[in-house]
């Protein structure tokens, strides 16, 4: 039977550290995710509109 050893290579350090950030996100804005969620709405409903159309001529 092989005796496996873990041998990769790695940036992780070798002790376990638990570190936090306080500083601010700019990629975001307050409401970015609402405003992409009104986004996907008003598209989704567009797409509907012109499935029924097309469901609607092949009638």
């Amino acid at each position: 039977m092989k005796i496996r050893t873990n041998n990769y290579v790695t940036t992780a350090p070798i002790e376990k550290e638990v570190t936090t950030s306080i500083e601010n996100n700019t990629k975001q804005n307050p409401g970015d995710s609402v405003n992409v969620n009104e986004e996907i709405k008003i598209a989704n409903t567009i797409l509907a509109g012109e499935e029924i159309k097309q469901q609607n001529e092949n009638l």
